[in-house]
């Protein structure tokens, strides 16, 4: 029996398979199965698995399309290994993700799923979670702490409380797993980059964004249920607002946001979900964002809100005009000929040279930029 099973859906791949699946076969930890599916591929992706006659490689196929959650919890159940690593046919594994991972979950048995790091690939974009297990399970009160195609499951967790991915959550499955499994085990991320995560056009999020915002609404929604909370839609679109960053730079929405993470506090203390300094953690978090938010924004808001009268600049008069012109006491040349305005009395400059003048509208410098003052 291998001891890792790596579990790749495929659908409609072939354009970035290959590499994926290298990066699998080229890890330099060696005992693992990679099990591919293939959920009714059009293209060429069934083509390029069966190209490989490495023996560790075991390759099936639904026939038809049944969904990446059928295929998913179908590799949960053919998988071998005593652990199950997550990975999609469009991504690059480093050569050592196996193997950290293996090491990590080996010396703390007590861990039931181990995510990493990523980096989006060709990107400046790095995706880093919390690694401490209390601060990962409040946070996934607010958003997905640990990133799919990184995790490693232990197979004696999954088995013994059933934990399948469930299809009443598509698009957002991993982010409804993770909120159960955080509760019945304890879950932790490696705080290094070990997987290239790709951005394109047919991704999930590119495609179903809104579907898995709503979707991720109830995931949250239920979250609060378990607490022990009921609420109100208004508090529910306070929560979602926060959660994906619409925030307001307005009194009336800060004070929203206080009294709501205070109420979240308090429950907390009633219903033990989670361990007080986790909670506060990320509440924490996301509150000095809130504020740093709105004492950016404020000025501008203030501005925007003004009257117009009080918005208007101050219209330099004739008489300011001429009056800066005289500073200089340098001729000037316009359309009109030449021109000197009568100097303004000022001390002498150390190095005997008058400042040079700035550009006007309407005026060009003569030759001689600098006046020696006799």
């Amino acid at each position: 029996m291998p001891k890792v099973t790596v579990l790749m859906p495929v659908y409609n791949g072939e354009l970035f398979l290959r590499e994926a699946i290298e990066s699998i076969l080229n890890q330099n930890f060696n005992d693992f199965e990679l099990l591919l599916i293939d959920d009714g591929s059009i293209d060429q992706s069934a083509a390029i698995i069966s190209s490989y006659a490495d023996p560790r490689i075991r390759f099936y196929s639904n026939g038809s399309n049944r969904g990446l959650i059928f295929t998913l919890n179908k590799g949960l159940d053919l998988a071998e290994g005593e652990y199950i690593a997550r990975m999609d046919c469009d991504d690059f594994a480093f050569p050592d993700r196996l193997g950290r991972q293996v090491e990590f979950m080996n010396q703390y048995p007590e861990i039931g799923l181990c995510g990493t790091a990523m980096k989006y690939m060709h990107q400046d974009v790095w995706v880093k979670h919390p690694t401490d297990h209390d601060d990962i399970k409040a946070g996934l009160l607010f958003y997905c702490a640990l990133n799919h195609p990184t995790v490693m499951m232990r197979k004696s967790v999954v088995k013994s409380y059933a934990l399948y991915y469930d299809y009443n959550s598509p698009h957002t499955e991993d982010y409804e797993l993770w909120s159960r499994m955080a509760h019945l085990t304890r879950v932790t991320n490696l705080p290094d980059v070990l997987l290239h995560y790709r951005i394109h056009g047919e991704q999930v999020g590119a495609k179903h964004g809104e579907e898995q915002r709503l979707v991720g609404r109830k995931i949250v929604h239920s979250q609060l249920i378990r607490m022990g909370l009921l609420p109100t839609d208004e508090e529910l679109n306070l929560h979602m607002d926060v959660c994906n960053r619409r925030l307001r730079a307005t009194d009336e929405f800060i004070q929203s946001v206080r009294g709501w993470f205070d109420k979240l506090r308090a429950k907390n203390n009633e219903s033990k979900l989670f361990t007080p300094q986790g909670l506060e953690n990320v509440l924490n978090t996301y509150f000095a964002e809130v504020s740093n938010f709105y004492f950016a924004h404020r000025a501008v808001a203030q501005r925007s809100a003004a009257p117009a009268a009080v918005r208007q600049r101050r219209v330099m008069s004739a008489r300011d005009k001429g009056r800066s012109r005289r500073k200089s006491g340098v001729k000037w040349i316009t359309k009109h000929g030449r021109k000197k305005a009568r100097p303004l009395v000022a001390r002498k400059p150390k190095n005997g040279f008058a400042r040079k003048p700035l550009m006007r509208s309407g005026l060009r410098k003569p030759a001689i930029l600098k006046k020696k003052i006799k």
